[in-house]
C-alpha cells in the first residue's frame, strides 16, 4: 500500500452514487457532454413493484435509444459543421482567427437538416411510440397503487 493510500477509502463508484440503495428517488444528472441531454439515475430499490420495475426497465431502455441517437447526431453534426467552416475558410482564405459568416453558417444548417431531414422524421415517430408506450406503462403503475390503496 502507497503513503498516500487510505486503507478503507470508498470507491469511485461510492464517492459518485447520489443516494443509498433503498432511495426510490430518480435523480437527474448534469447534462452528457456530447448528446447534451440529462440523464436520469433510476432507483435500484428492491421495494418496486413488478409494474414499477417494468417501467424503469422501459425508462431506462427508452434513455440509452434517445441518448444514442442525439449523440450520434451531434458527433456528426459537429464534425460535418467543422468539415464546412474547413471548407469555406479554403475558399474565402480565411484565417483560423476570421469565421465564417452567418449567411455561410445558414446555408450549412439548412443542407444539414435537409439532409437528416428522413432521419429526424423517424426518430420522432418512434420518440411517439416509445412515449406513449411509457405513459401506458405508467398508468398501470399508479393503476396498481390505486388498487393496493383500496384493497388495503
Amino acid at each position: 500500500m502507497c503513503e498516500n493510500e487510505k486503507p478503507n477509502a470508498p470507491s469511485k463508484e461510492a464517492e459518485i452514487k447520489p443516494f443509498p440503495e433503498n432511495d426510490d428517488a430518480v435523480w437527474v444528472g448534469p447534462p452528457h457532454p456530447v448528446s447534451q441531454l440529462r440523464l436520469k439515475v433510476f432507483p435500484d430499490s428492491k421495494n418496486l413493484s413488478k409494474e414499477e420495475k417494468d417501467f424503469y426497465v422501459q425508462c431506462k431502455e427508452t434513455q440509452e435509444w434517445n441518448h444514442n441517437y442525439w449523440e450520434a447526431h451531434n458527433q456528426d453534426f459537429q464534425k460535418s459543421r467543422k468539415l464546412y467552416i474547413e471548407k469555406i475558410s479554403k475558399e474565402k482564405n480565411l484565417t483560423t482567427d476570421e469565421v465564417a459568416q452567418s449567411e455561410d453558417m445558414a446555408n450549412f444548417y439548412q443542407h444539414f437538416l435537409k439532409i437528416n431531414h428522413s432521419k429526424h422524421i423517424s426518430y420522432n415517430w418512434e420518440w411517439y411510440r416509445k412515449n406513449l408506450h411509457l405513459l401506458y406503462l405508467g398508468a398501470k403503475v399508479n393503476f396498481a397503487k390505486l388498487k393496493k390503496f383500496f384493497i388495503s
